[in-house]
């Protein structure tokens, strides 16, 4: 697998972005629910175990 930015969702609905590369899965935000995470994941043929962190880049109530 090479190195993505992939854009789960990005909107006034809620932002989550993946940044992936061969070894390392990172949300950047998680302003979206755990099913919508998830089958945003599964559409990049990855499960929430396949996730090593999250990155908040603030401490808005949408996104912890």
């Amino acid at each position: 697998m090479t190195a993505f930015v992939c854009s789960l969702a990005s909107g006034s609905l809620g932002n989550a972005l993946l940044v992936a590369s061969a070894k390392t899965r990172v949300l950047v935000d998680m302003g979206i629910s755990r099913r919508r995470a998830k089958a945003g994941l599964a559409e990049l043929g990855l499960a929430p175990e396949d996730v090593q962190a999250v990155l908040l880049t603030h401490t808005h109530s949408d996104h912890f």
